[in-house]
């Protein structure tokens, strides 16, 4: 038997081997009035940088309000190293993208004003045929801490995500998907979770009430049945792990991306499950989110994919592909 047909056989055997280990106004006169303005806006200065400094030592809440648009002003040139990385995966999104960077932009400046709190953006080009590079060049010019990162051809989100993610310098990193299924305003929800985690994971299941447009009923049942094969295979226990929205604090979590070898669209349990073998905590965390008309999986051709993705994991681990290491505190 050849090393191909054994590996193939071990694969297949695998399906069936259970996942083990837990997881888991007015003054008396114009000067009192002028000088009581004074205090006042002092005050409220001195307020804003200390809430701005407890941010930025925990990089909690970051959710956006009124963010102005882009057009409207440019963002000041980022002068340190950023706390929060966002990772946009993208292959053919240019028609998407100005939409999607207006709003992430806008988000990460208003982060910067509020709170102190510095941000990049990293688009990954997998491989596009149509301008999808040229979008990012060009809003570059105008959203400083915006980096273009190719992928040598198409390569699959998996891979792109990784990429990404292996090339950020923000203490957390964060990414979503190009059509923002899942808002960028619920950012702060998962860098509230990270206080006490080191992986967020938005969330569909855990409150259905904040679907605001559903998948048809074949896909949501699809996803459902694929999410038991997840946690029966795996072990790893939340409701729903293809949420493209999630993020890490990457001082702990980098390895997960060292570690990942899945680079198609089933590449999220096996962040999940590398999560678990090397002891992080991960939380599930509800957000909004809206179905995408223009969703680029294929309910049949990439469920099957990812039922195999599932078994490479199993194999992965049990043929000692993911090795424990020592990890930061």
């Amino acid at each position: 038997m050849s090393h191909g047909q054994r590996d193939t056989l071990t694969l297949l055997c695998l399906m069936a081997t259970p996942a083990n280990g837990p997881l888991r106004r007015a003054g008396p006169s114009a000067k009192a009035a002028a000088e009581s303005c004074d205090d006042e806006e002092h005050e409220r200065r001195e307020g804003k940088r200390g809430r701005g400094a407890r941010l930025r030592r925990s990089l909690g809440d970051a959710t956006a309000a009124g963010a102005p648009s882009l057009r409207e002003a440019a963002a000041p040139e980022m002068s340190r190293a950023p706390d929060l990385s966002v990772v946009i995966p993208a292959y053919n999104e240019a028609q998407r993208l100005p939409r999607t960077l207006e709003r992430v932009g806008a988000w990460a400046r208003a982060q910067r004003e509020t709170s102190g709190l510095e941000s990049e953006i990293l688009v990954v080009d997998d491989g596009s045929k149509d301008g999808t590079a040229e979008v990012v060049a060009d809003w570059a010019a105008r959203l400083p801490g915006l980096r273009l990162v190719s992928n040598e051809g198409n390569r699959g989100k998996g891979y792109s995500v990784r990429h990404g993610m292996l090339e950020t310098r923000g203490k957390i990193a964060l990414f979503t998907d190009a059509d923002l299924s899942a808002p960028i305003e619920e950012a702060g929800k998962l860098l509230a979770a990270l206080e006490s985690a080191d992986v967020a994971i938005g969330s569909r299941a855990l409150d259905r009430r904040l679907i605001e447009i559903h998948q048809s009923g074949s896909r949501e049942l699809a996803g459902r049945v694929f999410n038991a094969f997840v946690r029966l295979m795996t072990g790893v226990p939340f409701l729903d792990t293809q949420c493209g929205f999630k993020a890490f604090r990457m001082g702990r979590a980098r390895i997960l991306f060292e570690q990942q070898r899945i680079e198609d669209f089933g590449f999220d349990p096996e962040l999940l499950y590398l999560a678990r073998r090397h002891g992080l905590k991960a939380v599930e965390v509800p957000v909004r989110w809206a179905h995408d008309p223009g969703s680029k999986i294929h309910m049949v051709r990439d469920s099957l994919r990812m039922f195999w993705d599932l078994v490479k994991v199993r194999a992965n681990s049990l043929l000692g592909r993911y090795p424990r290491r020592p990890q930061p505190r």
